[in-house]
């Protein structure tokens, strides 16, 4: 049966490659699936028992959908995506969805007249399947747009990079947006196809129903996330309870580090958590300023130069700061980090180090952090990246120009780790520069 499936990976033109795993005595096939102009890495052993299914059904005329969880193929003319609900938590998400769709005695959940609201220029209304599949379908002549669990073949290529490796068990576990019936030979059709329909879709569903969900975006392969996997050890030693934390920026803090899945929120929930000991450090350059003029024994409070050179050491701007913003997360970054300190963090992990050497993010920001040359100011280069960066999130208008915004879709975002790993950092240095003796 490897053989076969050999056979229907070359038909389709992706490439592959045959490895003997000499410890387990088995084959095992690593296979190359198209994404945009890249590849994901896939792998399935000779022994594998659910080899028939790939060989039987239509996992070979799919293609992956860079920056989502999705699939698309020209063949069978549809797009596949993950939905992701915004509940704290994925079963709840999973569980209301089957509740939001489910017949009771053989009438709908939903009213057909009120859910008869065009989607752009189609009619496209609201119907309920009654056989055992249970979606939500949108049709519009030829094209049927459906929300329900997943497809054999999305199964079979989302389980190869999850942690559930049982496919059936996928299924029942994993809802999807389904578009079948239209035109698409490139990527960028389908692509676009995916976000004109969920983006007109999710909002009246969300309109009608207060049932807010988004499509899921790509993650990781299981392989790049093992070094975050659980200890080996289940009993941990943990440290004696020494500081204490100010609330409100370690809330901030820990909630961004758990929305992992929003990159674009998690970067903004970590700046946040700096911003909130802004006026400590953005301060302290102009209090020592005045501290040493007061202390001065040649200060003359009835002089007028000196009490100009007294006002001229304050630098306050239109809202009242001592800096603005920027000039604050500067003042902020070098009252608890050193060059050194950084430059030490960025070289620690292999990824990091080549992502700013060689300036693999200059999608997200053109401010490049110089991290090969140690005569410059590292430390302002990392500040103007990302406070750069925050500003394309938060509140750059469109132009039409590109650079402009950062939507939470676009290539971009699959960039942006290596910065919300180095803003962590900063977060969490200047949390523990602010922490105290904790007393019970």
């Amino acid at each position: 049966m490897i053989n076969t499936f050999i056979k229907k990976i070359e038909t389709s033109g992706w490439k592959y490659e045959e490895v003997f795993d000499e410890e387990k005595g088995i084959k095992r096939i690593e296979f190359y699936v198209p994404k945009e102009r890249e590849h994901e890495k896939l792998s399935i052993t000779g022994n594998n028992s659910y080899l028939g299914r790939f060989i039987n059904s239509e996992f070979f005329s799919y293609r992956y959908i860079k920056g989502f969880e999705g699939i698309w193929s020209h063949m069978q003319g549809k797009v596949e995506c993950e939905l992701t609900f915004n509940t704290l938590h994925q079963f709840a998400g999973l569980k209301a969805l089957e509740q939001f769709i489910k017949v009771r005695d053989g009438e709908t959940v939903l009213d057909q007249e009120e859910c008869s609201d065009e989607i752009e220029d189609g009619d496209i209304r609201l119907e309920q399947e009654t056989n055992s599949s249970r979606k939500i379908v949108f049709r519009d002549n030829n094209i049927v747009v459906s929300i329900g669990k997943c497809s054999l073949e999305f199964a079979l290529f989302a389980s190869r990079k999850s942690m559930i490796f049982d496919v059936e068990r996928f299924m029942n576990r994993v809802f999807t947006l389904q578009i079948e019936g239209i035109s698409i030979d490139s990527h960028d059709k389908a692509f676009n196809y995916l976000l004109k329909v969920s983006n007109s879709l999710f909002f009246q569903l969300n309109e009608l129903f207060n049932y807010p969900m988004i499509l899921n975006s790509e993650r990781p392969n299981r392989r790049d996330r093992s070094r975050n996997s659980l200890p080996d050890k289940l009993s941990i030693d943990v440290p004696v309870l020494k500081y204490e934390y100010d609330n409100e920026p370690m809330s901030i803090y820990l909630y961004g580090k758990n929305s992992s899945d929003l990159p674009l929120f998690q970067y903004l929930s970590i700046y946040q958590s700096i911003e909130y000991y802004f006026p400590v450090y953005s301060n302290l350059d102009a209090k020592q300023k005045i501290k040493r003029l007061l202390k001065d024994p040649n200060f003359d409070p009835n002089n007028d130069s000196h009490i100009t050179k007294l006002v001229s050491s304050i630098k306050v701007t239109r809202s009242g700061e001592v800096i603005d913003e920027r000039g604050q997360f500067k003042a902020t970054v070098k009252g608890c980090l050193e060059e050194n300190d950084l430059r030490d963090f960025i070289y620690s992990d292999i990824g990091r180090k080549e992502y700013y050497e060689k300036n693999l993010g200059k999608k997200l920001s053109p401010c490049q952090i110089n991290v090969k040359t140690k005569s410059n100011d590292i430390i302002n280069e990392i500040c103007e990246r990302l406070y750069d960066i925050r500003n394309r999130i938060v509140h750059k208008k469109v132009t039409g120009q590109e650079g402009d915004i950062i939507l939470p879709y676009s290539s971009e975002v699959q960039h942006i780790k290596y910065d919300i790993q180095l803003l962590e950092y900063i977060a969490r240095n200047v949390l523990i520069d602010n922490s105290r003796a904790l007393i019970f």
